[in-house]
């Protein structure tokens, strides 16, 4: 008994951390086009302590887009990302009351044809509310979570 209730009180922590993505519309993309970022803008001005969010952000994305094997390049669908909402949030504060402390980073996404028509629109958003010491650098790494289910969303929509 003891072992199902740590395996359903672990589901509902690793599901409580997964991005959420809503998409708006019908996105659907055509194979075999290469994808480009072409404009980030971090609209809520809120950067790391040292850090630039937009060359995370852009970073962040070039890395998935690599490893999802999806074609790059300028000649294609164009990539506007606009940062809504980030919260750098703090791992103490979280361990000490869930909630207090949290990360979180909301994102805008366009997806353009190459004649600057919209093929699609979505937002993307992951959030650390609670933790200790394991989600140290969280602040960081909610970049490549949203960048990640970005590309997977992308990749889901090509027909």
């Amino acid at each position: 008994m003891k072992k199902l209730f740590l395996f359903a009180i672990i589901c509902i922590l690793l599901a409580g951390c997964a991005p959420n993505v809503t998409v708006k519309g019908d996105m659907k993309l055509s194979q075999n086009t290469p994808f480009a970022i072409s404009y980030i803008e971090n609209q809520c001005g809120i950067n790391p302590e040292g850090k630039d969010s937009v060359q995370l952000m852009k970073d962040a994305i070039d890395k998935a887009i690599a490893e999802s094997q999806l074609p790059q390049g300028k000649d294609g669908y164009a990539i506007d990302v606009i940062i809504t909402e980030y919260q750098p949030g703090d791992a103490f504060k979280r361990w000490l009351m869930p909630g207090w402390g949290e990360t979180k980073l909301t994102v805008q996404c366009i997806v353009k044809e190459i004649n600057g028509d919209k093929a699609g629109e979505m937002e993307v958003s992951k959030s650390i509310a609670d933790g200790g010491a394991y989600t140290i650098g969280a602040w960081n790494y909610v970049f490549s979570d949203v960048a990640k289910a970005m590309v997977e969303e992308i990749k889901k929509r090509i027909v």
